[in-house]
């Protein structure tokens, strides 16, 4: 199934604007500008611009929108994507950390097990004095 082609009168929101082009929302302002494209606001006051502006000027393809959504949509599922991403490396590098503290832990308690030896032969030996002391006297 092929993208959706925008509608020439498709609105969508400076931010969802952003999104699709993956630039901020002052780089949507300025292309705007620098282009006197037509805005308009919504019942919220927020800027929505032109969908069909950014597909001339070549800042937005068409595969950047998902098939069967509207271009707000298919911002969406940018930043779904975007989120994904994201947390996929976070998983990674917190999986590496936890594999560092486990191998760091596994070393310590080898440590420890080998302590525990060197005072138990400690304590034989005191035990070897004592009884050689003991039987000297």
């Amino acid at each position: 199934m092929s993208p959706q082609l925008p509608a020439g009168q498709d609105w969508v929101l400076r931010a969802d604007m952003a999104a699709l082009i993956r630039k901020s929302e002052d780089t949507v302002r300025r292309l705007v500008t620098k282009h006197e494209l037509a805005t308009r606001t919504d019942d919220k006051g927020r800027v929505l611009v032109r969908v069909d502006d950014f597909v001339t000027l070549g800042h937005l393809r068409h595969e950047d929108l998902t098939a069967g959504l509207t271009p707000a949509e298919s911002a969406q599922v940018l930043r779904a994507r975007e989120s994904v991403t994201a947390l996929r490396v976070q998983i990674a590098e917190l999986t590496g950390r936890l594999a560092a503290a486990e191998g760091l832990s596994d070393t310590l308690r080898e440590q420890l097990a080998q302590k525990d030896r060197q005072i138990a032969k400690q304590g034989d030996l005191l035990s070897r004095l004592i009884g050689q002391i003991a039987g000297a006297a």
